[in-house]
């Protein structure tokens, strides 16, 4: 395959330094939100775009508006594929004739050939002298780029219900003015609806169906309600997930509470690690596209337990939480995939890893997991 020869990267994970810098832009702060939307703005209909992006609520909704904005110009997008993780992403099921990526809310830079592209921008938030960068998500950063575009083109604002995507990755809404501003133009009630149709159903459904749904809907209530074809669609599957999701929480918070598997969980380890704070590892079966929905909901509550829900089929899939904790588990997920091949990463309290191992190396991993904390502490 021929690789675009234009790459923009929008996202928040750690960034490949050792990449060649004549071909990234240098940019930071708002110049480097202005070298994006200059990236964008210098697209023309002659242009043939892939979009990639992350299957979760964020990675959908910075799409959604980006995709968006391409629209409004007029530039075609030939090619688009929500991923679970890079482990998911291959370079050769990109059309031979792309000319430019865009990548939402995954770590592209990782996986790309340098000597393959032209110039690449990569609009990550610990490149904006912001406070919280780990907070500051993809949409937060679409968004910003989008906002731009809404000035030029008036219909664009009445699709900023899109930056609501970013509450599965910002829990607390009140960390960016604009989400603030969002959230008040509707409630909170529908916001945190809007936020879990869409990452339950991009993570467990069809992710390129529910960025279908939110294409052909003019506005919020419409996602939320099934009020077309597609959105109908979406929240029927919803519903559906929603009942065995709860099943499987309430099998896992049982299981923690007894010291012991039931239902759906395979195995269980609760150890105290600090004063009353707890680190609990769970295998599930049969339910890994719930792992990280799980995860959120066993982490809500437990405020500085470390939490690991994984299971093990064709690769070893696991999930970390630690919510106002001290450790920091996106570099545990960085350092098991980095032990037993894969793709690690994420957000200091959620993160993730996909891994080449299976039921005979559960063991070894769970003694690496507790061995990492100790030493991934924030």
């Amino acid at each position: 395959m021929k690789y675009a020869k234009k790459l923009l990267i929008i996202d928040h994970h750690p960034y490949k330094k050792d990449l060649n810098t004549k071909k990234i832009s240098e940019k930071m702060g708002s110049e480097l939100i202005e070298e994006a939307v200059d990236f964008i703005k210098s697209l023309s209909r002659s242009d043939r775009v892939a979009l990639l992006y992350h299957r979760d609520g964020d990675g959908i909704c910075s799409a959604f508006l980006i995709h968006k904005i391409l629209d409004t110009l007029k530039i075609p997008i030939l090619y688009r594929r929500a991923c679970g993780s890079l482990v998911e992403y291959k370079a050769n099921q990109i059309p031979d004739n792309i000319t430019t990526i865009v990548s939402c809310d995954l770590p592209l830079d990782r996986k790309i050939d340098e000597s393959k592209i032209d110039y690449c921008v990569h609009l990550n938030s610990r490149f904006l002298n912001i406070k919280n960068p780990f907070h500051y998500s993809a949409t937060v950063l679409a968004y910003d780029i989008f906002d731009k575009f809404a000035n030029l083109y008036e219909d664009l604002k009445s699709y900023d219900w899109a930056l609501l995507g970013c509450l599965c990755d910002c829990k607390d809404e009140s960390q960016h003015e604009s989400i603030r501003e969002v959230v008040a133009s509707y409630t909170i009630e529908k916001a945190r609806k809007f936020e879990d149709i869409i990452t339950l159903c991009g993570r467990s459904f069809d992710a390129n169906l529910v960025l279908e749904a939110m294409l052909f809907s003019r506005n919020l209530d419409e996602i939320i309600q099934g009020e077309n074809l597609f959105s109908h669609v979406i929240l029927k599957e919803y519903k559906a997930m929603a009942k065995i999701r709860s099943k499987i929480i309430k099998d896992v918070e049982e299981s923690i509470k007894t010291e012991r598997p039931i239902g759906n969980v395979k195995s269980i380890i609760v150890n105290q690690i600090q004063g009353n704070k707890k680190a609990i590892l769970c295998e599930l079966k049969s339910c890994r596209k719930f792992l990280s929905e799980v995860a959120d909901e066993v982490s809500d509550g437990r405020k500085g337990d470390f939490i690991c829900i994984f299971e093990f089929g064709e690769v070893g899939d696991l999930k970390f939480r630690c919510i106002g904790g001290e450790f920091k588990v996106n570099e545990i997920a960085a350092q098991i995939a980095k032990l037993f091949g894969g793709e690690g990463g994420g957000h200091r309290e959620a993160a993730g890893a996909e891994i080449k191992a299976d039921e005979t190396s559960k063991q070894r991993i769970i003694e690496e997991i507790l061995k990492l904390l100790e030493s991934c502490r924030k």
